[in-house]
């Protein structure tokens, strides 16, 4: 379907004031090449960790890690104690997770617009052998375990007793981690392989406001989703309910406020400053038949029912028919 038989393009309407959003980010958000929405908040993919667990063995917080390292860390903790995990994640957050190595490892989208896949048998192959050595070198907590817990890791009776490291999730959950957790937490950035084609950090929209096409007061909508974002009254209203604003009236107000949580604000601009130069994922790659098999696939991967070979070939099968 096309969004522009449903959506007005905000970009032609002089009411909507899309200045104050960096002109970068906001290039990443069109549709069509229209701004058929204004980003009510910003989104992005950090590692979060626990520091009491960094400090005990000896991680270092200054650095950005690659792939092979967290093996390596993650294998070395797993030995010195057998209820340590430097790493846990279940088959959501790897999807995000693949999807940045992925972006890393060949510069393209997951499937291209073309629809041909965006990568090859051994870039597949090489993505999942990376999923395999997790669970195979106890570098993530048994998959059986952190499944129970899914996106809700700070239910997790483990990350709460200090025996889990960190985990990858989207930045607008950690307030719910810092008050779930009686340690400290910190953020880094997700791994970077060496030669890397990009960075595939994910950074987006929480949401977007849109106006109906067929509605019969275009202006007056416009200058409310105006007044939302622009307005430092409606601003600390808003708070981050929708996320980090995206405006820099936003930022600045509630900054002023004290309503930004600083972790949260260091974890965006951690996103920002490593986020992917390939444009967020485009329709196909987000349809959701193809995402299910990408899953199951995952899935058989970490619990090990089949080997990374194996998953590729049935998985390139699968995605060719469909």
């Amino acid at each position: 379907y096309d969004l522009n038989n449903f959506l007005l393009d905000l970009g032609t309407l002089d009411e909507i004031d899309f200045s104050t959003v960096d002109a970068a980010f906001m290039e990443t958000q069109l549709f069509n090449g229209k701004k058929i929405g204004f980003p009510a908040g910003m989104q992005g993919a950090v590692f979060t960790y626990n520091k009491e667990f960094f400090e005990r063995f000896g991680i270092p917080t200054d650095k950005r890690f690659t792939w092979d390292e967290i093996i390596e860390i993650g294998k070395r903790i797993h030995d010195q104690d057998p209820n340590a995990y430097l790493f846990t994640t279940y088959n959501g957050d790897l999807d995000q997770l693949l999807r940045a190595f992925q972006k890393q490892l060949t510069g393209n989208q997951f499937i291209k617009d073309d629809y041909s896949m965006g990568f090859t048998r051994e870039n597949l192959v090489t993505m999942l052998s990376f999923v395999r050595d997790l669970y195979e070198y106890n570098v993530a907590e048994p998959v059986e375990r952190s499944i129970i817990y899914g996106n809700n890791t700070y239910e997790n009776p483990e990350w709460l007793n200090g025996n889990l490291g960190m985990f990858s999730k989207f930045i607008s959950l950690i307030p719910v981690y810092q008050e779930a957790s009686d340690f400290p937490i910190g953020v880094t950035a997700l791994p970077i392989m060496e030669g890397a084609k990009d960075s595939g950090v994910f950074t987006g929209s929480t949401l977007v406001f849109v106006i109906n096409k067929d509605t019969k007061y275009p202006e007056e909508a416009a200058k409310f989703i105006n007044w939302l974002v622009n307005d430092p009254e409606a601003i600390k209203i808003l708070g981050t309910t929708r996320g980090i604003p995206a405006t820099s009236v936003g930022l600045e107000t509630l900054s002023k406020e004290g309503l930004i949580d600083p972790l949260m604000n260091e974890a965006l601009q951690l996103a920002l400053e490593t986020s992917s130069k390939v444009l967020p994922d485009n329709a196909i790659s987000q349809n959701q038949q193809l995402a299910t098999i990408w899953m199951d696939t995952l899935d058989k991967v970490s619990y090990r029912y089949v080997t990374p070979e194996e998953a590729a070939d049935e998985m390139i099968r699968l995605f060719e028919a469909k």
